[in-house]
């Protein structure tokens, strides 16, 4: 009898500690059951629209397992476009006189990775480093921008690893803030005069500060997921940042959230997969059909009429966590 209880003693321990541990983001994939729910009763009854929708991102860090969408009412088309920006963008075309007062739901299944970045020899077509050095519409790379930039690089005396001594200075002189106005707009010259702001805020800056030196960097937005909660709504968007490095290649960053928790060293070169990604970039066209400017950053459908231009429809974003063995797990 003896001889059994050692074996008998792991097994117990092993089963209890299995029970009582937490999902680990920062280590574990997470796969989610999205609803991408769209409110159709802000578009005019009398108007021709054309409607376009963001798709999640598909990549090394998160892949679309299943996706389907509701039916379409008598008369709509769709198409799907990819954008200057290489996303995947639903493209509705909605004639005069057809039903808006209801819906317009997406499902999809999507496990999403803790993301360390993407391999330099990976990074082509879309992720070619060379496309993400211009300036933007609110992150222009000179003036103000520039200073700052130039004065961090002196100060440090960093010529190496200026990627990590931007994101300090983002960490250092920002406060995460959604008071007054102002904010959420993505902004860097507002960002570095106002010193608040949103995740939006932070990664302008920081983009601004990067590409003025010559560095690639882009914008990645989405939805958070809870770490804690298995399933939620969260309608408010969550965005983050990439930068290149000639050696690693593209570096993910989360300055806002840094902030936010306090682990200014946990969020550089890593984030967690407690987020579904939706688009890349800033001033997207969506396709040729777009007559309105270039969209600031795309994570809420967009329409336009002969008559205006709805820059954002309202979502409600449902989400479930699913476990490995859930017989809800699927492909396309």
């Amino acid at each position: 009898m003896p001889r059994f209880f050692p074996i008998y003693f792991v097994c117990l321990l092993w089963t209890t500690s299995s029970v009582a541990v937490e999902h680990d983001v920062w280590h574990q994939p997470s796969t989610y059951e999205i609803d991408y729910i769209i409110d159709l009763k802000e578009l005019p009854k009398d108007e021709a629209v054309n409607l376009w929708v963001p798709l999640p991102a598909r990549n090394l860090y998160q892949t679309v397992l299943s996706s389907r969408s509701a039916s379409l009412q008598p008369g709509w088309t769709r198409k799907d476009v990819t954008d200057n920006r290489g996303n995947d963008i639903a493209q509705f075309y909605l004639p005069e006189n057809t039903d808006r007062t209801g819906s317009l739901q997406f499902t999809y299944i999507v496990e999403r990775h803790p993301s360390i970045g993407t391999p330099a020899e990976l990074s082509k077509g879309y992720d070619d480093p060379a496309q993400f050095l211009s300036p933007a519409k609110k992150i222009p790379l000179n003036g103000l921008i520039g200073s700052i930039a130039e004065e961090q690089r002196k100060k440090t005396g960093a010529e190496q690893n200026l990627q990590r001594t931007f994101y300090d200075y983002v960490y250092d002189s920002m406060t995460y803030s959604k008071e007054g106005d102002g904010w959420g707009q993505g902004d860097a010259i507002w960002a570095c005069q106002s010193n608040y702001g949103n995740c939006t805020d932070f990664h302008s800056l920081y983009i601004g500060l990067v590409r003025s030196q010559r560095i690639p960097a882009r914008f990645k937005i989405g939805f958070p997921l809870s770490a804690s909660e298995n399933s939620g709504r969260h309608d408010g968007y969550h965005c983050w940042a990439e930068v290149y490095d000639a050696a690693s290649g593209w570096l993910p960053l989360d300055a806002s959230e840094a902030k936010k928790s306090g682990n200014r060293d946990e969020y550089f070169g890593k984030i967690p997969s407690d987020r579904i990604e939706f688009t890349q970039g800033r001033d997207i066209v969506l396709s040729d059909l777009q007559r309105g400017n270039p969209i600031n950053y795309f994570v809420y459908p967009y329409a336009e009429t002969p008559e205006q231009i709805i820059s954002r429809l309202p979502v409600k974003l449902l989400y479930r966590r699913i476990m490995p063995d859930d017989s809800t797990l699927g492909s396309e």
